[in-house]
């Protein structure tokens, strides 16, 4: 049963993702966990072990998403679990700044996607990265 752990300082946000992950189905068993802050967070990741994580880069917190990235990625045994930012943070590269996206993807995270998420992109790479089934009728529904 693959783990998903979502990172976000807002339960609304946090609901739109255990939303998406739903359309997967009962047989899909997947376990969605759940943290409000980063440093919440790694105590999850430690103890559930998820096999992928959607964190928010921006949290109102004292942490934030690139800062806790980089701690996760200390952790021997989670160097190579994906780690996905969902961010609103969009920020082309301008005037020798790198882009968000640049910013995210060298502080460790694997994935980029920004807010609002496109919901069919972000179900079928879910998908692929944990080797998942889109139910028919969710394909149909969302013109995957």
């Amino acid at each position: 049963m693959p783990k998903v752990l979502i990172v976000d300082d807002l339960e609304s946000n946090r609901y739109v993702l255990k939303t998406l992950l739903k359309l997967f189905g009962p047989k899909a068993g997947v376990e969605v966990l759940e943290a409000s802050s980063g440093v919440a967070s790694v105590e999850i990741i430690r103890n559930e072990k998820p096999d992928l994580i959607l964190m928010d880069v921006k949290m109102e917190r004292e942490d934030s998403g690139i800062e806790v990235v980089k701690v996760i990625r200390t952790i021997p045994e989670f160097r190579d679990t994906p780690i996905w930012a969902v961010t609103a943070q969009a920020m082309d590269a301008h005037d020798g700044m790198e882009s968000d996206k640049e910013r995210s993807l060298r502080a460790g995270f694997t994935e980029h996607i920004t807010k609002p998420i496109n919901q069919a992109e972000m179900l079928r790479k879910i998908a692929d990265t944990l080797g998942l089934h889109i139910p028919d009728r969710i394909k149909k529904r969302m013109g995957i």
